[in-house]
Parts: structure tokens; sequence; C-alpha cells
């Protein structure tokens, strides 16, 4: 059985420039829309493509397609920690994930 505590590194694409974000507008306090829409901006000032999702769904389609095409550098989930959950069941095991907590529960992470 092969040890899941290892890490394999993962080579992304230099093309790998599509950024998806699945956001909870629900999590934390009111102000994080605006904590979401700074991380946005400042990644397409860095030269990222950026589609920010609200429906679990369509990011599952997104993140199918785009995943791919060989261009996706990470799925966001920007929430607490059922974002994360439902943005790791959404998307295959090889898509990268990365989370952006916007809830007390994940407050440690930064």
């Amino acid at each position: 059985m092969e040890d899941m505590t290892e890490s394999h590194p993962v080579l992304l694409p230099s093309d790998a420039d599509r950024l998806l974000i699945l956001r909870n507008h629900r999590a934390g306090a009111h102000s994080n829309r605006s904590a979401v829409e700074g991380l946005v901006s400042e990644l397409r000032d860095d030269g990222f493509r950026v589609d920010m999702f609200d429906d679990p769904s369509d990011l599952r389609s997104a993140a199918s397609d785009v995943h791919s095409s060989g261009r996706l550098r990470v799925v966001v989930a920007a929430g607490g920690d059922g974002t994360l959950t439902l943005a790791a069941n959404l998307t295959s095991p090889n898509v990268p994930l990365a989370v952006f907590p916007l809830a007390p529960a994940l407050a440690w992470l930064v």
C-alpha cells in the first residue's frame, strides 16, 4: 500500500495560468468579500487568469475543463474547512488545491 503521507512534487506547465476560486460568501465576516476581491486583483496583476465561483457545480465543470487543457494552476477554496472539503470533493485528486481562510476555524493557517 502506498504511503499517503509522502509528498510528491507536482510539476505544472509554464503556461498553467488559470486559478479557480470557490468562494463561500457566508464564511467569516462580511468584510471577507473585499479580501477575496483583493486576492483576485493581485493575482490578475501578476498575470494570472482568475475565475471565481459561488456555485460548486460550476466549479466542478470548470476545474475539469481547465485541468484537462493543462492550464490549471490551482483551485483556491476561499472560506472555511467546509469550503476546502467541498473543493477537494469536487475536483480530481491530482488537481492542486490551496486555501484562502475566511473562517475563524482556519485562522491558524495565516
